[in-house]
């Protein structure tokens, strides 16, 4: 996509896209993205002040915004056509047939006669 387009996409996501947090409890619950960031906190940090700890999360955030538009413009000069196609590939081997190729690797020859 455009960075314009990322952008929108990405502005989307981190703020109005709910995700389900697994809790320490085990609970499951409904979050939206951008409050599974954590500030940064002068208890953990002593040097760092009360300005700078209020504006922990919207650096945070905009340095992230930062970081994924460069990535997304490297993208688009390097291989403006094929990179979403590799991305997708990726997201299918690693992702989305994850379950099915761990049993195919653990039911091939390599693993057959080995305990799990």
């Amino acid at each position: 996509p455009t960075v314009s387009a990322w952008w929108e996409q990405w502005k989307t996501f981190m703020f109005d896209t709910d995700v389900r947090v697994v809790t320490k409890s085990g609970a499951s619950s409904a979050t939206r993205v951008c409050k599974l960031l954590d500030p940064i906190s002068r208890s953990k940090y002593p040097a760092v002040s009360e300005a700078e700890e209020a504006i922990s999360l919207p650096l945070q955030i905009a340095c992230m915004a930062a970081f994924d538009a460069i990535l997304v413009h490297i993208v688009n000069v390097v291989a403006p056509e094929a990179w979403h196609g590799v991305k997708m590939a990726m997201v299918n081997a690693l992702h989305t047939n994850k379950t099915a190729r761990t049993l195919d690797i653990l039911a091939g020859p390599a693993y057959a006669t080995c305990d799990v």
